[in-house]
């Protein structure tokens, strides 16, 4: 029995919410148009829509050496942020992650420029594994540059003994008991 609609996995996501056409040329990140009704004080309904929130910024790609001004939301501007740059961003998420033309084009321009410059073809799963390494390294040395910081400080309040800001002795005030 064959049935009446036939569509693949990717159209029935596209069915699934409303993409609009601007998210091909832009950098969505997965945000949509969303739709709702307007309730007004009396409770009538009348339909509305919620559009994502759409920067212009311009963000320099290190590998390629371009300057790209892209039209993308706040959440991949925050996603950018947290990667630290375009490239990485572009390099580390999904392709149904980054969702948008310009976005798969630009990353496969970064995976080539990538295997140009390392000789290797790039591959995420061993780079995220790289940065974790990284970042616990960073993280512990943090944590021992804290450890080491606190134990100076009481060494020196240790050695200071009673003094004052200025770095004189400190009588201290002996009470006398009353007669």
């Amino acid at each position: 029995m064959t049935s009446l609609f036939r569509t693949s996995p990717l159209h029935l996501f596209q069915l699934a919410r409303a993409r609009p056409n601007r998210a091909d040329r832009a950098l969505f990140g997965k945000k949509s148009l969303l739709y709702g009704n307007r309730v007004s004080w009396a409770a009538n309904k009348s339909r509305r829509r919620w559009l994502p929130n759409i920067q212009k910024k311009t963000y320099r790609s290190d590998l390629l050496g371009v300057t790209f001004r892209i039209p993308l939301t706040t959440y991949v501007m925050r996603c950018i942020d947290k990667w630290g740059s375009l490239d990485y961003y572009l390099l580390y998420t999904k392709d149904n992650d980054i969702d948008s033309q310009v976005g798969l084009d630009i990353r496969q321009m970064l995976l080539e420029r990538y295997k140009e410059v390392n000789g290797v073809p790039f591959k995420r799963s061993e780079m995220r594994f790289k940065m974790r390494l990284e970042r616990l390294a960073k993280s512990q040395m943090v944590k021992d540059n804290e450890i080491n910081l606190k134990k100076k400080r009481m060494s020196v309040a240790a050695n200071a003994g009673a003094t004052s800001a200025a770095g004189k002795k400190v009588k201290k005030k002996v009470k006398k008991p009353k007669k």
